[in-house]
């Protein structure tokens, strides 16, 4: 797949995306915020396979493993996104503290989980498609966020 095909795939599936991903997120019923998560980690993977360049062989080999990866760092991030829901302005000491500690934690258990799926990852592809691997995760979720903001701004 070449780069103008998946740019081109990628902004429709974008603008398919526009209502549902973010203003109708939190109100939308599961379903359909299903959906749109679904139809995100498609196009995640698309972006991550067309970048590695990897053929259909070594993309169904490593798909199974990067979406094990996902689900324990899902685990973790989850955990941590709950913290985060909490007005930190009526914290105290004791409370803040705790939540530091669990922060912490929560790093090593993600340090933990990038450790084991590294050797998973290397069993399938080179230790320099891993850091492509990695740098497109970054890329990715740099194009959501600033399509994310684009909507944002359009709608006020």
């Amino acid at each position: 797949m070449n780069n103008t095909l998946l740019i081109t795939l990628f902004s429709l599936f974008l603008l398919s995306m526009a209502p549902a991903a973010t203003a109708q997120e939190a109100m939308a019923p599961p379903p359909a915020r299903n959906h749109a998560l679904q139809k995100v980690k498609e196009a995640r993977w698309a972006f991550i396979v067309d970048r590695l360049q990897l053929d259909k062989q070594r993309a169904g080999r490593l798909q199974p493993v990067y979406n094990a990866y996902l689900a324990e760092k899902r685990v973790i991030f989850k955990g941590s996104l709950q913290q985060k829901l909490k007005d930190r302005q009526d914290l105290n000491d004791d409370e803040a503290d705790r939540l530091m500690n669990e922060r912490l934690e929560n790093a090593k258990k993600l340090l933990t989980v990038k450790e084991k799926y590294k050797k998973e990852f290397l069993k399938i592809i080179s230790p320099r498609e891993l850091l492509s691997l990695q740098q497109a995760e970054q890329d990715f979720a740099l194009k959501i966020q600033a399509e994310r903001q684009k909507r944002q701004a359009g709608r006020q």
